[in-house]
């Protein structure tokens, strides 16, 4: 009673990360995405770089 269980995603096709990043910006707790095409991948990866999945929702809506 009381307690609060974190929001969590799975995104099964991550493809660009327009999804995830959508995710942080509402405010969800946990995030994983899971993509098989290596195109994809890296730009999951570039995108990640850019702005760090732990960085505040605040740095994704630059």
């Amino acid at each position: 009673p009381g307690s609060v269980k974190p929001r969590r995603l799975l995104v099964p096709f991550a493809g660009s990360g327009s999804e995830m990043v959508g995710a942080i910006e509402a405010g969800w707790d946990e995030i994983v995405g899971v993509e098989q095409s290596e195109q994809y991948a890296e730009i999951n990866s570039d995108l990640a770089v850019q702005r760090p999945l732990i960085a505040p929702a605040e740095a994704w809506r630059e």
